[in-house]
């Protein structure tokens, strides 16, 4: 908040860059980000829209003659409302995009070799199979809302802006995997618990 007061001469708790991360959220880019993921496209094509889109909106800012934080931020917001209000299925699309995302076992196939997405995908596989296992078998207990609503929230404040598959890690890798040790635990206390009866 200080250093923001001093660059900026306002007390923002967050960062000036909400206004513009709003608008890349919605903006051309996002869409094209997702048109090509997965594709050998993606690298250049995702540039070349950002190149385009990034200067002729800072031509646009210049143009306005807008060159504080604060304007700037209040701004590119103000861009990113229009691009939903003049495109909302695009938008709806993006946020729906951003939801499958989030639960993406893989980055960019593009950048990864087959026997890497092999491997990313059996783990993930295995650890969510398991921490819903886990989930189903804490059903009926209050602490399963211990590791369930930070990988929630985590997916609540992602789906409306930028989304990185890193950005989840605080509030998604830790939970899910104190669900599928549940599952795991409590299945093999229960096997040794079989193996015990069996054997008296």
């Amino acid at each position: 908040m200080y250093r923001n007061r001093q660059a900026a001469g306002s007390w923002n708790p967050a960062t000036y860059y909400d206004g513009y991360i709003f608008w890349l959220s919605f903006s051309r880019i996002m869409t094209e980000s997702y048109r090509t993921l997965d594709t050998p496209e993606y690298a250049d094509h995702t540039q070349k829209v950002w190149n385009e889109e990034h200067e002729f909106h800072l031509g646009e800012l210049r143009r306005l003659g807008i060159t504080d934080f604060l304007a700037a931020a209040e701004q590119w917001r103000k861009w990113g409302w229009e691009r939903i209000r003049n495109s909302p299925r695009t938008a709806l699309d993006l946020i729906g995009q951003r939801f499958l995302h989030y639960w993406r076992m893989c980055p960019n196939l593009i950048i990864l070799r087959p026997w890497q997405i092999l491997l990313i995908r059996v783990y993930f596989s295995v650890l969510f199979v398991s921490a819903l296992f886990g989930f189903f078998l804490m059903r009926r207990r209050t602490e399963l809302l211990i590791p369930v609503l930070p990988v929630l929230f985590g997916m609540v404040i992602s789906i409306p802006f930028l989304f990185v598959l890193r950005f989840r890690f605080p509030f998604f890798a830790p939970y899910v995997c104190i669900l599928a040790g549940t599952a795991w635990s409590l299945g093999i206390r229960n096997l040794s618990k079989r193996v015990n009866k069996l054997k008296n």
